[in-house]
């Protein structure tokens, strides 16, 4: 098992015991990041950034919801009774990790449901094509808005309702055990999963280079950590009502 803290006095033990300060639980009780998501059973708003983060999060939050019938997905109210969108930067951003999410209107629905979250907004202006979400676009455009000081850069996907602050801390763990070094993808019975934590100085290339991560992971395999984790929290995503159906059945 891999614990989320490491050593007191360590950067990401500084992390995690803001965050642990922040939701009114002594560190040394808690051990750990994941500890202080468990501990904490309520939400917590972080109204800034915690101590040293390993991570600044870009969140995709850009697409077109084709697959979905109509609807915006990203609006829909799921178990939280917030727009889904919102819950997911709600996730990082009470995780004290500084946050871009990237949108395709500063001034729509989508950005009216962030109100009030601790983030930064980017804006991908590339417009979707019928074979192409605009994911690399919206990559881009996040990497470009993202100042790049943390040790890493974690790609979040806006439409993962299961996933818990457990959850990130356990993959930042893995990012931390590899010596900020690796990229780290999550896996679920051989199925890969998101997000990606991709190490600063890999992400500062994509940037200069104008390539997808995708390309640049399939083009490196020996600079990828598998994550193997236990259940579907990282490979289950909200894109059809099918999904929402399913997604439904387990909450």
């Amino acid at each position: 098992m891999i614990e989320t803290g490491g050593p007191l006095g360590s950067p990401v033990s500084a992390w995690a015991g803001s965050v642990c300060e922040a939701r009114g639980i002594a560190f040394a009780d808690a051990h750990n990041l994941a500890g202080c998501a468990r501990f904490a059973n309520r939400p917590h708003h972080m109204n800034h950034a915690a101590a040293n983060p390993p991570v600044e999060v870009i969140l995709l939050a850009a697409g077109a919801s084709r697959r979905m019938g109509g609807a915006d997905k990203l609006l829909l109210r799921l178990a939280a009774g917030e727009p889904m969108v919102r819950t997911a930067a709600r996730l990082y951003a009470d995780l004290g990790l500084p946050l871009t999410v990237v949108l395709r209107d500063a001034e729509g629905p989508v950005a009216a449901a962030l109100a009030g979250i601790r983030a930064s907004i980017a804006i991908n202006h590339q417009p979707p094509t019928p074979s192409d979400d605009g994911l690399q676009a919206s990559m881009h455009a996040g990497l470009g808005a993202t100042p790049l000081t943390a040790p890493g850069v974690l790609i979040a996907l806006a439409d993962q309702p299961r996933l818990t602050a457990a959850d990130i801390a356990a993959l930042i763990a893995a990012f931390q055990t590899a010596g900020g070094a690796a990229i780290i993808i999550p896996r679920h019975h051989g199925r890969r999963g998101n997000p990606v934590i991709i190490p600063a100085a890999i992400a500062r290339h994509l940037r200069h280079a104008g390539i997808s991560a995708r390309a640049y992971i399939d083009a490196h395999p020996e600079r990828v950590d598998w994550y193997d984790t236990p259940d579907d929290h990282f490979t289950h995503d909200i894109d059809t009502p099918q999904d929402l159906a399913e997604y439904g059945a387990f909450t």
